[in-house]
């Protein structure tokens, strides 16, 4: 078993830490046998919705060489990427979540133009919040789906993540308390 962290936000600022992350995972899952599998530690607080599609179709094309391990927050996009992701899934005590419908705040003028950048933004923004909705409808209570139709962030302990993914606890996490 193999471990890897990635602890980023998916912005063009990190586009370098990104990319040495796509490489290290793809040399890792070369390197492994048949049976073996490696973990990622995902920590990820959101970003651009390109390197966050792209960061999805990665992972889910490798998903039987991947266990994706929830540590810290996942927030935005990051939570987009844990429930998108199609293989084994884990979750450590220290996870935090957030759901939000994505924005884009547009000149006014080139909306007049259906043919600006703006407006095609728009559409794809407001594509996007369709299937946040339709992604989300199913695993928020009533109160956190009217929150989150709104347009309001909606913050998920860890335990209301484990519900929502139903996750039981991690070993590592038992192994901890166990200590005490």
């Amino acid at each position: 078993m193999s471990n890897i962290f990635f602890i980023s936000f998916l912005g063009d600022e990190n586009i370098y830490y990104i990319s040495t992350f796509i490489d290290a995972l793809e040399l890792k899952i070369n390197e492994l046998s048949e049976k073996e599998k490696v973990n990622i530690y995902f920590i990820c607080t959101g970003g651009r919705n390109d390197f966050t599609d792209c960061l999805i179709d990665i992972l889910n094309e490798n998903q039987k060489k991947i266990t994706l391990i929830a540590t810290g927050p996942i927030y935005s996009n990051g939570l987009l990427i844990y429930c998108e992701f199609k293989g084994s899934k884990k979750m450590l005590s220290s996870t935090t979540g957030l759901a939000h419908l994505s924005s884009f705040e547009p000149e006014m003028r080139d909306l007049l133009n259906v043919y600006s950048l703006s407006s095609i933004v728009k559409y794809q923004v407001e594509n996007r919040n369709k299937k946040l909705t339709d992604l989300f409808t199913p695993l928020l209570l009533t109160d956190e789906l009217e929150r989150f139709c709104n347009g309001e962030d909606v913050y998920l302990s860890y335990e209301r993540l484990k519900k929502m993914f139903r996750i039981k606890q991690s070993k590592l996490t038992n192994n901890v308390k166990n200590r005490k």
